[in-house]
């Protein structure tokens, strides 16, 4: 006698669902086989736990990676920064290498590689300036304001922490203006120079995060953004 329900017949649903039942865990004589029936059960259960962890761990690595941004954002977007930023896209400061007959700037030693602001400027800008006196920023200002945390960023990229999409959509014109600027990439070149050694002295997660970044815009055009968004 088969284990079917006495409804069965009276609902096309549930006769359809023994059926499958019966393919799955039935046996020769039309019953279940309750062995079957609970290593199908332990299957599925396992199975949607495993897809439940899966979702939460996307999730936490999503909450994840905008906490990396987030902080980012905080440490980056300080007032000094921002004043680099400003010197560097209109052309308003200059990479000196203080050795003997290159660039030298009387008082400071040998070796001290330094940005120097430009002395002519519209006073207007002058609103714009932390300090109107100060003309000089060391190699360890630029490090601690600019490049650490384009170096920081690059590593996160690198370890999969942080998505490069999002790193070019609210980082990227940032990051090439800096790695682009003709004296960036003379201090650059000065710091390979005078500390060989060192790995992080040639910033090369920096240099990572910005060929990344290239790559991607050359990739996804404003056109593609566009496309995406109206379609």
């Amino acid at each position: 006698m088969s284990d079917s329900p006495k409804n069965s017949q009276k609902n096309p649903i549930i006769e359809f669902l023994w059926k499958i039942l019966l393919f799955i865990c039935g046996d020769e004589k039309k019953k279940i086989n309750r062995s079957v029936l609970w290593a199908v059960f332990n299957t599925t259960a396992t199975f949607i736990l495993l897809t439940f962890t899966l979702l939460q761990v996307r999730q936490v690595s999503r909450t994840t990676k905008g906490e990396v941004l987030q902080k980012f954002s905080e440490n980056f977007f300080k007032p000094e920064t921002r004043e680099l930023l400003m010197l560097f896209e209109y052309g308003l400061i200059k990479f000196k290498e203080n050795n003997i007959n290159v660039d030298t700037v009387m008082g400071l030693p040998q070796n001290f590689g330094c940005f120097v602001r430009a002395n002519s400027y519209p006073p207007t800008l002058n609103s714009f300036l932390l300090d109107t006196t100060k003309t000089i920023f060391s190699s360890y200002e630029i490090d601690d304001y600019v490049l650490g945390h384009l170096e920081n960023l690059g590593m996160y990229l690198k370890m999969e922490m942080v998505d490069i999409e999002e790193i070019y959509l609210n980082y990227g014109w940032y990051i090439m203006l800096f790695w682009e600027d003709p004296e960036m990439e003379k201090y650059i070149l000065w710091c390979k120079k005078i500390y060989k050694g060192s790995a992080s002295a040639h910033y090369v997660y920096s240099e990572y995060l910005y060929r990344q970044i290239k790559r991607f815009e050359k990739e996804h055009p404003p056109t593609y953004y566009k496309r995406m968004i109206a379609g």
